[in-house]
């Protein structure tokens, strides 16, 4: 396979002219194939890394920057990798010449993520010699961690200074998470669907024109992205703070680490299941892998489900859920040739999904009520600026909510936050409108559904308690029932 040359030009060092993350990959990507040979390996919250992990832990991300610096077109690189997720957030925002599907907004968003911090995890141990090395993760959700974790806070000294730290961050030591984001109630409101792909449930819609994101994905993620940019939570700062640019922050990943281990929370909580819409199990993503002459892989989104069997790692103090694999497709033959003459006996060996692989019990007909239908707000076609952000509450019947009112209020209905796709003051974005356009979805509780009834109109209000922003224009807001 084609080695990159050290000699080639560095990515340029502003992604927002182009963030492409990879040279020209030599080939079609190999299927990934899960190395059962692989060690289960434990990530452990960045809050109790014991110290031979933490130099460990800083020793791979030292590598990682001077492999930028040492071989700018090494695709497993510092520059290369933030770019990857550049590259996948905003469609062609950002490069004039093309980028990825968009995986925020959709169902995309979890699975994607798991697999950029799997391959992102696998170079970190390559470069550092060690099968074992694991990712930490930020548990912003447990009481007393709603601040940046101490090893990733220390800026170190001008002759050794620590590469977990990005100058570029706005939070400190000092500052914490403000109230009504990482809190319980509000980690209880983000878990209360029992839908992942629903409208308003926990993990994204399917992708297209009205595909909305997940309650994961609205709050913490996106809260927690502003806040590490900037505190105030006012303007959209980079790194962390701009999608363009946020893997550029090394606490990226440990933030993205505890967003994955929270949909493992979701699945045990039991009456959860993953999409079992073979669509979303068989899309695919490619990757550089951790090779010293990286190969381009192929990796399914059934191929990351079940994270312990296929991509050897777990959560400290959170089980790997047994409710992981719920579609029939995760499990699909890999390609290969076949022999099609007409005295050849070969045939391709194709899994049946486990459903129809078992005798069928016979079914009793037993009546009963229809299911109750779950109300969900909707407002789509929300128009942010590509180079803005925005934080907002949603209440309803509530006209005097504002900033302060606590997400504890019978009216509130959920949160969510865009991110700016570019710093601001950076221009238009090459092929884009003006504006990216969102949509929100948010389910109602039976309280709530309450206030629907005997009304022809129920007010709505969006209070900002981050961004810039004054004014939003939108497409359309309603409700509609689901069964």
């Amino acid at each position: 396979m084609t080695r990159f040359s050290d000699a080639a030009q560095a990515p340029p060092p502003n992604p927002l002219e182009d963030c492409t993350p990879w040279p020209p990959p030599p080939s079609d990507p190999i299927p990934f194939t899960p190395d059962t040979g692989l060690a289960v390996r434990t990530r452990l919250s960045a809050f109790e890394l014991p110290d031979d992990k933490v130099g460990q832990l800083r020793k791979a991300y030292q590598l990682l920057r001077d492999l930028t610096n040492n071989s700018p077109n090494d695709p497993r690189g510092w520059l290369r990798q933030a770019n990857v997720h550049c590259w996948y957030c905003g469609g062609e925002a950002g490069t004039e010449t093309g980028a990825g599907p968009e995986i925020h907004g959709s169902w995309r968003f979890l699975p994607w993520h798991r697999m950029y911090l799997y391959f992102h995890e696998r170079i970190l141990a390559q470069l550092v010699g060690d099968k074992t090395f694991a990712l930490p993760f930020w548990d912003w959700d447990t009481a007393g961690r709603d601040r940046l974790p101490p090893i990733y806070a220390d800026p170190g000294t001008p002759d050794n200074p620590n590469p977990l730290f990005d100058q570029n961050r706005g939070a400190t030591a000092d500052n914490r998470i403000p109230p009504g984001i990482v809190t319980s109630d509000a980690i209880g409101l983000m878990l209360s669907p029992t839908s992942f792909e629903a409208p308003g449930g926990f993990g994204g819609t399917s992708d297209g024109p009205g595909a909305s994101p997940g309650t994961l994905e609205n709050s913490p993620h996106g809260p927690v992205h502003i806040w590490t940019g900037d505190p105030s939570m006012r303007s959209p700062v980079p790194d962390m703070g701009v999608l363009a640019t946020a893997a550029r922050d090394p606490i990226f990943f440990a933030h993205h680490a505890n967003v994955d281990r929270f949909w493992d929370v979701w699945l045990n909580q039991g009456g959860r299941s993953n999409p079992a819409d073979s669509s979303w199990a068989l899309e695919q993503f490619a990757f550089y892998d951790q090779n010293d002459t990286p190969q381009w892989v192929a990796m399914s989104i059934g191929d990351s489900v079940d994270h312990e069997t296929s991509l050897r790692y777990i959560y400290n103090g959170t089980p790997n859920p047994a409710s992981a694999v719920t579609f029939a497709l995760a499990m699909a033959q890999t390609g290969g040739t076949v022999d099609v003459s007409p005295q050849s006996r070969e045939t391709i060996k194709v899994p049946v999904p486990p459903e129809l692989s078992q005798p069928r019990p016979a079914e009793i007909a037993v009546p009963g009520p229809p299911p109750k239908p779950v109300y969900v707000l909707h407002i789509q076609g929300i128009q942010v600026p590509p180079d803005e952000q925005t934080f907002l509450r949603v209440f309803l019947e509530l006209e005097d909510a504002d900033a302060r009112t606590p997400i504890t209020s019978p009216n509130f209905v959920g949160q969510f936050a865009i991110l700016a796709m570019r710093k601001p003051g950076t221009g238009a974005i090459p092929h884009k409108a003006a504006a990216h356009s969102h949509n929100q979805a948010f389910e109602l509780n039976d309280r709530q559904v309450a206030m629907l009834r005997g009304k022809q109109v129920l007010s709505v209000k969006l209070v900002a308690v981050g961004g810039r922003l004054t004014k939003i224009p939108y497409r359309r807001a309603f409700i509609a029932a689901r069964r």
